[in-house]
């Protein structure tokens, strides 16, 4: 149960009860790479993207939507980014 003083009608309900499930299941599907260099070619890595996703250890195929990149870099292990990625159906405007 979420209380929400600001909601006044069924509909502003219903909207909010979809946002409140679809946040959940975004954080239930959270994929986190960390990855080599910073994107692909002259592309960077962005958030509010989709990237294409083959990850045969894990048995992931699909696209995913970008939520976080974190950029790193040393002079030991090079450049990689960290990548937060949901999937695009749980996304709710």
């Amino acid at each position: 149960i979420i209380h929400d003083n600001d909601i006044r009608t069924g509909e502003e309900a219903l909207k909010r009860a979809n946002r409140e499930l679809s946040l959940h299941k975004a954080n239930a599907q959270v994929l986190n790479y960390v990855v080599n260099d910073h994107g692909q070619g002259p592309f960077l890595y962005a958030t509010d993207t989709m990237a294409e996703v083959e990850d045969e250890v894990a048995g992931i195929s699909g696209r995913f939507w970008v939520a976080k990149r974190t950029f790193t870099g040393d002079r030991k292990m090079g450049t990689r980014t960290a990548l937060r990625l949901i999937p695009p159906d749980v996304i709710v405007l």
